[in-house]
């Protein structure tokens, strides 16, 4: 789960990255924390999704 964890940290940090190349912006400290905490959170809530969904049982044939 931790490495789901810094990879939606890293998806975050990206998109602020293209978003300085190709649309000029300078984003703040503040929105860069704000970015990389929201997409650690949404990491965070599918490794918590995809771990419950491994406990339901397989569907089809054996």
């Amino acid at each position: 789960m931790r490495k789901l964890m810094f990879a939606g940290m890293t998806v975050a940090g990206i998109y602020l990255s293209w978003l300085q190349m190709l649309g000029s912006a300078t984003p703040t400290l503040i929105d860069i924390a704000i970015m990389m905490a929201s997409g650690l959170a949404v990491s965070v809530l599918l490794a918590f999704l995809m771990k419950w969904l491994a406990r339901i049982p397989t569907f089809g044939y054996d």
